[in-house]
């Protein structure tokens, strides 16, 4: 497996990992509105952002903005990693994201409602490596 691959491997188990946490309900008196279910989605994966760093994930933290939880991870790169190797990574990246955030999010009634995710993945140098937002409608034109 080449560095690249290995990371994206890695950067995947973070994030099915997340969608897990994701799906854990904390019970209400109420229902939670889509917005304060975003909120909460957010608050826990705060709460338990040091369980989610390796020797690749260098910090990640979440927060709602309405109804998309946006989720950022700073990850370690390999910096003279060449244009091209960057470039299969995203796009591997990319893929394996969207199918297990659609997988670990498949029976979520928030989700099917209208939550929705955004992956931000940046470099040790703040370089942006990969932005993806995960909808409802994303997942549906993945099937």
């Amino acid at each position: 497996m080449t560095g690249a691959s290995a990371r994206a491997q890695r950067v995947r188990s973070v994030v099915l990992g997340l969608g897990v946490l994701l799906l854990t309900a904390v019970p209400h008196a109420q229902p939670l509105t889509l917005e304060q279910t975003a909120q909460e989605i957010a608050r826990q994966h705060n709460a338990n952002a040091t369980s989610l760093i390796d020797d690749t994930t260098v910090s990640t933290s979440a927060k709602a903005e309405g109804v998309n939880v946006v989720v950022t991870y700073v990850i370690r790169i390999r910096q003279q990693l060449p244009e091209n190797k960057r470039d299969e990574f995203r796009k591997g990246m990319a893929t394996e994201l969207m199918r297990g955030v659609c997988t670990s999010n498949a029976n979520n009634e928030a989700f099917k409602r209208g939550l929705y995710y955004t992956l931000v993945y940046r470099s040790t140098e703040d370089e942006l490596l990969s932005k993806l937002t995960v909808s409802k409608d994303t997942c549906r034109k993945l099937k």
